[in-house]
């Protein structure tokens, strides 16, 4: 248990809702000197009172004892998240350059293809006209 983190978000949430040291002490059923003790880390948290204050700053045991490890973790899901999204992104724009490369190629295919053939059709025609000449001269 964090007892640093979790004395300072107890501090940070009661702020945050403005609420005063004294109206917590007040709702809780404890002395001034006491609630101050627990923000200030001379309490242990394992307190009959932890419930109540959780009950008062709208949040739960977990979130106050949890470690700074929790905040980490979340803080890395969001940088992988973050990745995650320009690595698609990324592969997103490579798929285009692909496809914009695979339909060149293929133009190009098909333009030697064609020459091929206006190859093949001039041979032919040229065997023909040999073939002409070979008969014209027997």
């Amino acid at each position: 248990m964090n007892m640093v983190k979790a004395k300072e978000t107890i501090g940070r949430l009661r702020r945050e809702l403005r609420i005063s040291q004294e109206k917590m002490a007040g709702e809780i059923g404890m002395s001034l000197n006491g609630y101050r003790k627990i923000e200030v880390g001379e309490t242990s948290l394992i307190h009959p009172k932890l419930e109540s204050i959780c009950k008062i700053l709208k949040t739960t045991p977990e979130e106050i004892i949890a470690s700074d490890s929790t905040a980490k973790a979340f803080e890395k899901i969001a940088n992988l998240e973050a990745t995650i999204a320009d690595l698609l992104s990324q592969l997103r724009e490579c798929e285009a350059k692909s496809n914009l490369m695979k339909a060149e190629y293929e133009g190009k295919i098909e333009e030697q293809i064609a020459a091929i053939n206006t190859r093949n059709n001039l041979i032919g025609i040229l065997k023909d006209q040999i073939a002409q000449y070979s008969k014209q001269d027997k």
